[in-house]
């Protein structure tokens, strides 16, 4: 991803549309800093992080994250 010859890394800034980022602190799969890059490099990046779960935060705490991708979608999240 990041040493990819079509530079992908480097087009995340042109991302024009609001992007939720979820990660976990336990995540082995996706570590934390690797949300971290995202959030810091798309513009209108909202950056939501579990610290007591893994790569399966979204199951894990289901209802919490489906309400707040619901909101997302639905622009509340920005009101």
């Amino acid at each position: 991803f990041f040493s990819n010859p079509l530079n992908y890394f480097g087009k995340l800034k042109e991302i024009q549309m609001p992007v939720l980022i979820g990660a976990a602190r336990q995540d082995i799969a996706f570590p934390l800093l690797d949300a971290y890059l995202l959030a810091r490099e798309i513009p209108q990046s909202y950056l939501v992080t579990y610290p007591d779960a893994g790569h399966g935060f979204h199951h894990q705490y289901y209802a919490s994250f489906g309400a707040l991708v619901n909101a997302f979608i639905s622009e509340e999240y920005f009101a």
